[in-house]
């Protein structure tokens, strides 16, 4: 309950305590329940290698008991880690078995936690249709199980497709409802996610304002509880509003800071999103080719991911620089092009409209 309520070094303490305490006692199920409580916090602090390591090791006790709970549980934080690694099959991979595991159990807290790792890499990858087919299964065995503060997810998430396929107001409906339930349980990591969710939503409306209001807010929880890769989104999210503002170097002041936060932490995701930004900055400041060479970076990540997203708006800025530039019409029409149909086939329609100026902008220079 500390760690969840965001009182992470008072938790560690206590976990670390009781580690040491079972293992001397020989007390091997307490001894994988308590590292796992161990890898959680350490996974929401960043630590990525050391929360995989003691994962493993709790995954390696769990299967010589035939401990299948906290297996399950081991598996479930293991997805995340390898989501944040950028490690994506071996997200699914893991996920998978701990919905396979928590289907045998009855346990429908992990079943639904192994469905929503699926989705949110499917999410990831451009799939909206089958993540939203998981989320609304995760959401009904939350509902199921009644008052947990993991209900809140689901709805989230589903406004986060919502928001991609351009209904503003109904993501906005579910993320004002799971804010509701994230504070009715002061589950602060569900509402320093949906504080940035319900920003991006006001930036998509033109309301910067707001938008920048609700992620200083995600900002100050993220440093209170400690949480790296919240941090990180917060501050390349404020950093591109700023630069849409015309604030380039109180934009990449905050990009430098969270790009070190990926970097250390091994975030390819919140990298990709981190480079993207900074090559805008860059683009600002006339660097036209130290931009380009952050958008190659971005890209290379992105296609290895297999992210749509962070790969079709590299593409589309590498397209208007190389335009601007007259450089090989073929190659920036090509750009172009790909970025269109990845927008296209994946259905990304928030996406589009605001691509839509800069890939136009590139076929009228190029005509």
């Amino acid at each position: 309950m500390l760690g969840h309520v965001g009182h992470l070094v008072e938790a560690n303490l206590l976990i670390e305590y009781l580690i040491e305490h079972n293992r001397k006692s020989g007390k091997l199920r307490e001894l994988a329940i308590c590292i796992n409580d161990l890898a959680a916090l350490l996974s929401d602090l960043g630590d990525l290698d050391d929360a995989m390591r003691l994962s493993k090791k709790a995954e390696e006790i769990s299967r010589q008991l035939g401990e299948k709970h906290e297996l399950q549980r081991s598996l479930g934080r293991q997805a995340i880690i390898f989501y944040d690694r950028g490690d994506w099959d071996d997200s699914m991979s893991v996920a998978r078995e701990q919905e396979s595991i928590c289907r045998e159990l009855g346990d429908k807290y992990g079943h639904g936690g192994g469905i929503g790792a699926q989705a949110f890499i499917l999410y990831l990858r451009g799939d909206l249709s089958r993540s939203m087919t998981l989320w609304k299964k995760q959401e009904r065995l939350h509902r199921e199980m009644d008052q947990i503060p993991e209900l809140g997810y689901p709805l989230m998430r589903q406004g986060i497709v919502l928001h991609g396929q351009g209904d503003l107001e109904g993501a906005t409906s579910l993320f004002e409802e799971a804010q509701d339930h994230f504070c009715r349980f002061s589950a602060q990591y569900g509402l320093q996610e949906v504080l940035g969710e319900r920003a991006m939503v006001n930036e998509a409306r033109g309301d910067l304002e707001e938008a920048i209001s609700l992620l200083k807010e995600k900002e100050g929880i993220c440093r209170k509880l400690g949480f790296k890769k919240g941090l990180a989104l917060s501050l390349t999210d404020q950093a591109a509003i700023l630069c849409e503002r015309g604030d380039i170097d109180g934009a990449m002041c905050l990009l430098k800071e969270a790009e070190v936060i990926c970097r250390e932490g091994g975030m390819k995701d919140g990298l990709q999103r981190c480079l993207g930004n900074q090559a805008l900055v860059l683009k600002a400041r006339g660097d036209a080719e130290g931009a380009i060479a952050l958008l190659k970076e971005q890209e290379r990540i992105c296609r290895k991911l297999g992210n749509p997203r962070g790969l079709a708006k590299s593409l589309a800025h590498q397209g208007h620089l190389l335009a601007d530039r007259a450089d090989p019409v073929s190659k920036a029409l090509s750009l172009a092009e790909e970025a269109h149909r990845l927008i296209e086939d994946h259905g990304l329609v928030t996406l589009g409209k605001k691509m839509k100026p800069i890939l136009d902008s590139i076929r009228s220079k190029l005509q």
